[in-house]
This record gives structure tokens, C-alpha cells and sequence, in this order.
């Protein structure tokens, strides 16, 4: 809902397309229930009530409170919303739209009636907005204000049937009419006074020109500011300047969001670039070194993915020797882990990207200037998401390009340059792969898996092909876990000879009544084939062998995407014991011995 019933002097200025206002349209159909979220405009240096007499900026409004928009919020009836019209809005200095706002979802059919009837509420209090009440002016329109505000929390309100359930998402729909990007800053913080001590939740979005639709998760929100009922949420273009006011953008839906069937777009392992005309302006091979220009954007961008644990790579229709030699004269060459740079078309060498990393398509993203080298992609790999260049600038601020960060992943592309001289010393040692382990001086450490919580929590997020039970714990739900009574965890450490492969894996062992059983094992794809597994195993059946166990259970989810990973338990000699739902139950007996590994160190430090 936005703050209609403040008069607005003007009519709409911006003119959209048909494609646009389908942009906006398109996922009328799809949202199950929304928040009732009131925006009005205020003033990021507020300083009530003194400002009102000091403060050079001060308009009034019919209300007396200060104008921060040129012409308040005008109704724009064509951009059809999930639940009523548009607004168009155009910023003076120092302006923001602002929320107080509720969680609280409500039925999507009860929100629609609800935005109509506060529409019609609008008109009548803008009509009669001189009409004294008790002494004070423009009572009508006061009295309207407090009614949405009021709506919006749902105070005991028969305005609709509230959902028990949490939002999926926060969702923000704006369109631009710039010709570049406008940087909107989006702050959320606890509205309880009681608790400004909690962190705010921020990020920055980045609207480029056209329709833009911003999804945040709302676990990535409730992290932060510790799941309130109340929020206050501001959404600032941040004009500080005279020669800056007027900047012009028309809002949609902005509001928390349950889908029916939505899952959040997988979070991005790796990017990869084209060079040309993509990443620097020009053609290498035409214009060489000297003919190119950086483009500087770009290359921020690529740090910052970088700094948060994504990885970049290239493929790009050059000459190895020149390209390479390109990104050192721009000293980028370092940020890149297996460069696919020749001739060959591009999905063969994003082919090789992806078996060289060890991921998933679906979580690598493809940028090229050019539609016949996206298309060509396209059809090759069609999990692989594919952006032009003039998306590129937008990553950032894209939900799926913000995982969490953490120690390991900052160090993510130090482990795969690792992983290069790793895959030359395999090719040195004449495709014996056992002696190659051994060279390899593989260490392998046992902590509590206390100390590596936030790792811990990324790494069951991310991993698939070595996450053998399948769970996705939220934070509370694995810090429950860390701290049940009758359950061993473990956090794994690798590093050999080349570098530290970080914390990669993650084993819960229900050590209560019964058999210690297996009931989460998890590795990065890191440490795939190099016998980490068997070594880990192995060593918690000798752990409980020696504590006088007879028996040890693993609880096996499999999937098509474990099921490679899954030879371990046949190449250790468990015996499948029972099926129970989804889950396949097998054992080991140690009752006599339990099987060793001695092609990696094993040291336990819990």
C-alpha cells in the first residue's frame, strides 16, 4: 500500500511499454499470500520536530509532515501489481521511502480486497482533507494514515485471515528510465526499540534501465535482524545534491512474499566471462594490448565475486598466450582458475570449466556480449545460466551471486589454483593414482564440529554430490543439532602438501541407544576421489570399535547426484540392512576389526 491519500500534484511522467507492464504483471498468478506493507516518503536527516523550523528543505504536506518527493506518490493504474496499482515516484534531496512493517502474510485474495477498499478510503480522505476534527486540520487525511498503518500490522484486525508461516522472500519491482544504474540502498532493521542493538540488514540494489525485480530471501533477513514481527525499512536513492533531484522510478509490489511452489535460484559457484567486449572494450586479436580498454566496472565486479567465495573463470575465442598476457597487463590474471581460452566453441570449453571444478551446471553463470555465443551455450548446457554483458553490472546485487561468507570461502580460488599444480603432479607421476595420493601427503583432522559452525552451515547448503543424508539445516536447526545430547559432530579438515583444502566435510553420529549410526555425512566436491571418505569412515569405525561397538550404521538418502559418490560404502564392505521411506540403512560390523585407510593420515582432535 502506498501513501495515496497525501494529495499528489501531477500526472504520471514516465512512459512504459507494453513489455514493461507485463514485467510487472507476470507473476500476478504465482504468490500465495503477501505482507500489508504501508510506504510513505520521509527524510534521511530527519530531525524532528526542530527541522521543521530550521531545516532549508522543509515543504509541507496537507498534513503539516515534510515533502520528500516532488509530487508525493502518484498512482500509476496501468502497472498492475499482485495486489493493486503502481506508484510513480520522483526523489528531491535527501528523500526515502519508508515502512514501518509486519511479517504478517495474509491470504493473496484477502490483500487484494483489503489495497481496494484502502484505495477508495484514499480518494474520500484526499476530497476532504480541510475538514477540521477536534481542533486539528486535515483530520481526514491523518485518520487514513493511521488506519493503514494499523491494517498493515494487523492489530487484532478483521481485515483478513493471517497465515501462520514465514515470507519466502522480500521482493522489490522498480523501473528505471536512466540510462545507467541508480544504486538504491535497502535497510531493515528491528522496529522494538528494545533491540537496536541488533545488526540491520543491508544491501544494495542496482536498477538498471527497464524493469528490474529483486528477490531477498527472507532467511538471509531474518539472520541478520533475528526474525521480528516489526521491521523498519527504508529504500533511499541517496541524492544528497541540487542538480540530482527529480530522479523518477515507478514501484510495484514491495512487500514481504509466500509463493506456492518457489524455491530459491541456486546460489552461484562460478562465473564465467568472455573477454572481449565483455570484460574490456575491443577485439584482442584486432586492436591488441595497447587497442583494449578495461572495463573497470567489470573487473570490481569480479573482486567482489571473488571476496565472496566465487569463483571466476573465462572462455573466450582468443589465442591463449595473447589473452593471458592481457589479463596480467591488467593485472586480473590472478583472479581466474581454468582459463579456457582458444578457438574451440564455447560450451566445450565451459564443458571443461565445469568437470575441472567439480560443480554442478546449474550453478555456474555464463556472460557474453553476444547472443550466438550465449544461444550456442544455451543449448549445450541448459542448466548453465547465461546473461549479456549489459547484465553483468547487476550480479551483485542479485540474491543467487550473495552466499554466506565465510574464512573458507574466501580462500575458495586459492584452493582450485592448488588443484592445478595438484592435476601436474598427477601427470608427472605416470597415472599411478595411489602413489600419486601418497606423494600427495594427504593430512586428514577431526575437530568439534562446535568451532566450524558457520562453515559447517555452508558447506550442507552447498554441497550435493557428496551429501550423503541430504539435509538443508537453517542455522538454528544445525545449532540444535550441534548440541543434542547422544550425537557426536565432526568438522573435516584436509591439506597436503600443495596447500589446505579448508574445512570440506561434516559427519552427525547418533551415538544413543543402539549402533553409533551415521545420520549426516557431507563433503565438498573438492576432495572428491581422493579417498577422504573412506578415510574418515574408516576412522570413526576404529573410534568406536575401540569403545567396544559391535556394529556401525550409516542412514544413506540417495539421489542421482550422490549415487557416484555413494561406492564408498561397496568399496568398504557395508551390507545394506533395510530401507526405511527414502532413506537406506547400512552396516558394518566391528565387532572383530573395523577397515583402515592408509594411503591418507587420520588425526582426531576431539
Amino acid at each position: 500500500m502506498y501513501e495515496f491519500h497525501i494529495a499528489h500534484t501531477a500526472e504520471p511522467r514516465l512512459r512504459l511499454t507494453g513489455d514493461d507492464l507485463d514485467r510487472f504483471a507476470e507473476v500476478e498468478g504465482d504468490y500465495r499470500a503477501v505482507s500489508l506493507t504501508e510506504w510513505g516518503e520521509h527524510c534521511t536527516e530527519c530531525a524532528w520536530p526542530d527541522c521543521y523550523s530550521s531545516c532549508d528543505l522543509y515543504e509541507a504536506r496537507v498534513d503539516g509532515h515534510c515533502r520528500r518527493f516532488v509530487h508525493g506518490m502518484v498512482p500509476r493504474p496501468d502497472v498492475r501489481t499482485s495486489t493493486g496499482c503502481g506508484v510513480e515516484i520522483a526523489f528531491k534531496r535527501w528523500g526515502k521511502l519508508t515502512a514501518t512493517a509486519s511479517t504478517a502474510l495474509v491470504p493473496i485474495s484477502a490483500a487484494r480486497a483489503i489495497t481496494r477498499s484502502m484505495r477508495t478510503l484514499d480518494g474520500a480522505a484526499d476530497r476532504a482533507r480541510s475538514v477540521r476534527i477536534a481542533g486539528r486540520d486535515h483530520a481526514p487525511v491523518r485518520l487514513q494514515g493511521r488506519l493503514k498503518r494499523a491494517v498493515s500490522r494487523l492489530d487484532g484486525s478483521p481485515v483478513g485471515r493471517r497465515l501462520e508461516r514465514t515470507p519466502d522472500y522480500f521482493v522489490v519491482e522498480v523501473f528505471s528510465a536512466e540510462e545507467r544504474l541508480v544504486p538504491l540502498s535497502l535497510v531493515m532493521r528491528d522496529a522494538d526499540e528494545s533491540r537496536l542493538d541488533r545488526p540491520a540488514y543491508q544491501q544494495r540494489l542496482l536498477v538498471s534501465p527497464g524493469f528490474n525485480r529483486f528477490r531477498v530471501q527472507y532467511e538471509r533477513i531474518a539472520d541478520t535482524v533475528g526474525s521480528p514481527e516489526r521491521l523498519g525499512i527504508d529504500i533511499t536513492p541517496n541524492i544528497n545534491e541540487p542538480e540530482e533531484e527529480g530522479l523518477t522510478l515507478v514501484f510495484g509490489a514491495v512487500h514481504f512474499v509466500a509463493e506456492h511452489d518457489w524455491e530459491p535460484p541456486k546460489t552461484v559457484k562460478a562465473v564465467i566471462w568472455d573477454l572481449d567486449n565483455t570484460l574490456w572494450d575491443g577485439v584482442l586479436v584486432e586492436d591488441g594490448i595497447d587497442g583494449i580498454r578495461l572495463r573497470e566496472e567489470v573487473a570490481d565486479t569480479i573482486r567482489a565475486l571473488d571476496d565472496r567465495g566465487i569463483v571466476n573463470s573465462v572462455s573466450s575465442k582468443n589465442t591463449f598466450e595473447d589473452a593471458m598476457a592481457a589479463l596480467a597487463h591488467f593485472g586480473l590474471d590472478h583472479l581466474f582458475v581454468f582459463p579456457e581460452i582458444s578457438w574451440d566453441p564455447k560450451s566445450a570449453g565451459i564443458a571443461r570449466v565445469i568437470e575441472r571444478l567439480n560443480v554442478g551446471p546449474d550453478t555456474i553463470v555464463f556472460v557474453d556480449d553476444q547472443e550466438f555465443e550465449r544461444a550456442e551455450v544455451a543449448a549445450a548446457h541448459p542448466e548453465v545460466r547465461t546473461l549479456d554483458g549489459g547484465q553483468r553490472l547487476n550480479l551483485l546485487a542479485r540474491t543467487e551471486f550473495d552466499p554466506p561468507v565465510s574464512a573458507e570461502s574466501r580462500r575458495r580460488r586459492q584452493t582450485y589454483q592448488d588443484q592445478e599444480q595438484r592435476e601436474v603432479a598427477l601427470e608427472s607421476s605416470g597415472g599411478d593414482y595411489e602413489a600419486f595420493l601418497r606423494d600427495c601427503e594427504i593430512v586428514v583432522r577431526l575437530d568439534d564440529a562446535h568451532r566450524h559452525a558457520a562453515r559447517v552451515h555452508e558447506l550442507v547448503q552447498r554441497t550435493n554430490q557428496m551429501n550423503f543424508s541430504g539435509h538443508r539445516y537453517s542455522r538454528e536447526e544445525l545449532s540444535t543439532l550441534l548440541s543434542r545430547d547422544g550425537t557426536e559432530c565432526f568438522a573435516i579438515e584436509v591439506d597436503d602438501r600443495f596447500g589446505a583444502y579448508g574445512t570440506v566435510g561434516f559427519a552427525a553420529v547418533d551415538v544413543g541407544d543402539g549402533a553409533p549410526t551415521v545420520v549426516d555425512l557431507a563433503f565438498s566436491c573438492r576432495v572428491q576421489s581422493k579417498r577422504v571418505e573412506h578415510a574418515v569412515l574408516a576412522h570413526l569405525m576404529g573410534r568406536y570399535h575401540a569403545r567396544g561397538d559391535e556394529q556401525f550404521r550409516v542412514a544413506y538418502r540417495p539421489t542421482p547426484k550422490n549415487a557416484p559418490s555413494a561406492r564408498v560404502f561397496e568399496d568398504l564392505g557395508f551390507e545394506r540392512l533395510s530401507d526405511e521411506d527414502d532413506t537406506r540403512i547400512l552396516g558394518y560390523d566391528i565387532s572383530e576389526t573395523a577397515p583402515s585407510v592408509d594411503l591418507l593420515t587420520v588425526v582426531d582432535r576431539t
